[in-house]
């Protein structure tokens, strides 16, 4: 498994924990499902695209893409050609849809009904999420960065929550997110190849130097997060 499919799976793992806190949020959970297809489908085409050597704004426009496929045909597959692509009718339901969600937010507190326009909601924002921080961790290989896009989808779903802050949703988070870091530091520390001077063996040992980064790492990620 190359680098750059482990890094894949970290983000989608750490974008599925920080949208965990989504849950108490709506009334069915339903919607977690297509969630989660959102969340596959950008990881699995970037993981696609980039064996194939994609360009990286390739892999970043066609993940987008194929997310805005899949959340029209979750609510406009009557309307769209050959139930996938996209036309003026679909884009109108589109906006309608997106007009319901907002409205369905405004006049009910959470937990809210499963709507279209929560359906709607709730997946685009967990692909959205998806997006930025493959994006930005695997695409850009700015990992540190990736945090914004998790930290935003959790402070929105603890905003909202009439319980407030929920320490499980915020320790799911934090750990899909220190996990993102630490694979991350292992991918840099195997780059790091052989030290000038040191003999051809040092390179198979690259592998015990990530593993021994990470061993102290994790201690200290989690100290921190206590």
């Amino acid at each position: 498994m190359t680098g750059s499919v482990r890094l894949a799976l970290a983000a989608a793992v750490a974008t599925v924990l920080a949208s965990a806190g989504l849950q108490p949020l709506v009334e069915e959970g339903s919607w977690a499902r297509s969630a989660l297809v959102a969340v596959a489908l950008v990881a699995g085409l970037g993981i696609g695209l980039r064996a194939l050597r994609a360009p990286a704004w390739a892999v970043v426009s066609a993940q987008g893409l194929a997310l805005l496929v899949w959340v029209g045909h979750l609510v406009a597959s009557d309307v769209a050609r050959l139930g996938w692509l996209p036309s003026r009718a679909w884009a109108q339901r589109l906006a309608d849809v997106t007009s319901l969600g907002l409205d369905t937010v405004r006049e009910y507190t959470a937990p809210v009904p499963l709507d279209s326009g929560i359906l709607l909601l709730t997946v685009a924002g967990v692909g959205v999420t998806a997006w930025a921080v493959d994006a930005l961790a695997v695409t850009a290989r700015r990992a540190p960065l990736a945090g914004i896009p998790l930290v935003t989808v959790h402070a929105v779903a603890s905003a909202a929550n009439p319980a407030g802050p929920s320490a499980w949703a915020f320790t799911a988070a934090a750990l899909g997110y220190l996990g993102l870091l630490v694979v991350d530091g292992r991918e840099r520390a195997r780059r790091w190849g052989r030290p000038l001077g040191a003999p051809s063996t040092e390179v198979t040992r690259a592998g015990s130097r990530a593993t021994s980064l990470a061993a102290v790492g994790w201690p200290l990620g989690l100290g921190a997060l206590a």
